[in-house]
């Protein structure tokens, strides 16, 4: 499923939602309770940590080091 980023309208807090295509427009409730957080559409979230994992630059991070170390591991 796709992750979506927020805005809390009460507190200013970003964070990730994971929720299907169907209800990408739904309001969400932040990581602090706060109803009707609105839907970002800048694509990245910075301004604070995601409550649903690691995020995307996260993992890709991870990727490049995974594949880093295969590569020049001692043969």
């Amino acid at each position: 499923m796709p992750r979506y980023p927020y805005v809390c309208n009460v507190c200013g807090v970003a964070f990730e939602r994971v929720r299907p295509m169907s209800e990408s427009g739904a309001p969400a409730t932040c990581p602090n309770g706060h109803p009707g957080a609105r839907r970002t559409f800048g694509g990245v979230v910075a301004l604070g940590p995601t409550t649903e994992g690691p995020s995307l630059e996260e993992l890709q991070h991870q990727h490049h080091h995974a594949e880093h170390a295969h590569h020049h591991s001692p043969g």
